[in-house]
């Protein structure tokens, strides 16, 4: 046998000999655990943080370029406008204030 079964023997030995305890984990364990799977998966220091940051920042520049996008398209409607029908500016009104 290698040493992790040796280990893992002795280890399901000693937890035979002690028989039922209380089974809920310890104070602080999910933090510890939280903690270590943290540590565990950054690579080269690039954690979760860092990963949503640079998400975060590449969205608003896509974000960015299609709000230039939609200006560039509304550019030319907006000399030419003319006031809506007062009828249809009632309806509207009344039914955003209904909302």
């Amino acid at each position: 046998m290698n040493r992790f079964e040796t280990n893992w023997a002795r280890c399901v030995a000693r937890a035979r000999r002690e028989g039922s305890r209380e089974e809920t984990a310890p104070f602080g364990f999910a933090g510890r655990v939280l903690v270590a799977l943290t540590e565990r998966n950054s690579v080269d220091g690039v954690g979760p943080e860092i990963i949503w940051q640079r998400l975060t920042l590449s969205s608003l520049r896509w974000i960015g370029v299609f709000l230039v996008i939609c200006a560039l398209f509304e550019l030319p409607h907006l000399r030419g406008r003319k006031a809506l029908d007062p009828a249809i500016e009632n309806t509207v009104a009344q039914m955003v204030w209904s909302l």
